[in-house]
């Protein structure tokens, strides 16, 4: 029970994070528009990918770890980990490279890979035997 508990948090919290990452990405443009030049500051700085950055680097591995010592579904951990790129680079560097709508579309599907690779995870995780026997047999 605690397993399951433990494991399916991490994946919870990394779909969770991966959302808001996402709805922040496509909702700069419009706080943009709309707050005063400080709050929109504080919203879209660059101290704001950062920490996304570092929240899903720390939930994936988290999340994807243990999943595959369990499930072994190689994917799941390449799918996490693909996205997981594709976000930090968009964040990092996609600005710069690709302009505001690139980084966006970047950061969009980065995310939406992300999410899967979550939701792919915790269904093996409940699906396979190994896990079942280390939730007690549920």
């Amino acid at each position: 029970m605690i397993a399951r508990a433990y494991h399916s948090a991490w994946d919870q919290a990394g779909l969770w994070t991966s959302a808001l990452c996402l709805l922040h990405c496509l909702a700069t443009p419009l706080v943009m528009a709309l707050m005063p030049v400080a709050g929109a500051e504080l919203w879209a700085g660059e101290w704001v990918h950062q920490v996304f950055g570092g929240v899903l680097v720390l939930l994936a591995a988290g999340a994807f770890v243990p999943g595959f010592s369990r499930h072994r579904q190689r994917f799941v951990p390449a799918l996490g980990a693909g996205g997981l790129a594709v976000v930090l680079f968009a964040a990092m560097a996609g600005e710069d490279i690709l302009g505001e709508t690139g980084e966006t579309l970047l950061t969009v599907v980065g995310s939406a890979v992300l999410m899967a690779a979550h939701l792919a995870n915790r269904s093996f995780c409940r699906a396979c035997a190994a896990c079942q026997a280390a939730r007690g047999g549920e």
